[in-house]
């Protein structure tokens, strides 16, 4: 190989990688478009911006195992989450793109699990897991519906499973396809 072909494609591999490297750290500016979008946007739409704060921003998230009986829910278990869990639990809701789903599903919903996320004692909102009918609702302080939702995958039945170790329930329903 000749000098001047190795200079050049020295020169040339110089030329590219100095360009990637300054395509790569350019400043964006505001009137171009963003290839991200935020993400919890589908969820700030379809429950509100209230709301999706109240669960992105909660200060405490509590995870009970319930029993649905006839007429009213009993709690099994109750625990407070850590901070790592409580991260999954918001990383979950705001990632999750079936707020869009309102199909009707027919039978009885009961909740096996919710979770209530806490501003303070007196603004909280809660979501209630139905892992038969694959569905959650999300009610606000007040007991009012805010919105019903279904699940699409067994992410909710994994966490559920990982929160509440050792619960037959939940490994069987974890089983299920």
């Amino acid at each position: 190989m000749k000098r001047n072909d190795f200079c050049a494609m020295l020169a040339f591999l110089f030329c590219t990688i100095f360009s990637l490297l300054c395509e790569g750290c350019c400043a964006q500016t505001s009137n171009s478009p963003s290839m991200f979008a935020p993400i919890d946007s589908v969820m700030r739409v379809e429950v509100g911006d209230s709301i999706s704060s109240l669960i992105l921003n909660s200060k405490q998230i509590m995870a009970e195992r319930i029993l649905a009986k006839s007429d009213s829910l009993s709690v099994i278990v109750k625990k407070k989450l850590k901070d790592e869990e409580a991260s999954i639990v918001k990383f979950l809701f705001a990632t999750n793109e079936e707020f869009r789903d309102s199909a009707v599903v027919f039978g009885k919903f009961s909740p096996s699990i919710r979770f209530i996320f806490k501003k303070s004692k007196k603004i909280y909102c809660t979501a209630y897991v139905d892992f038969g009918l694959k569905q959650i609702a999300l009610r606000d302080s007040g007991g009012k519906d805010i919105k019903m939702f279904g699940i699409k995958d067994n992410r909710y039945i994994k966490l559920a499973n990982i929160l509440f170790p050792g619960d037959d329930f939940l490994s069987f329903m974890l089983n299920q396809k």
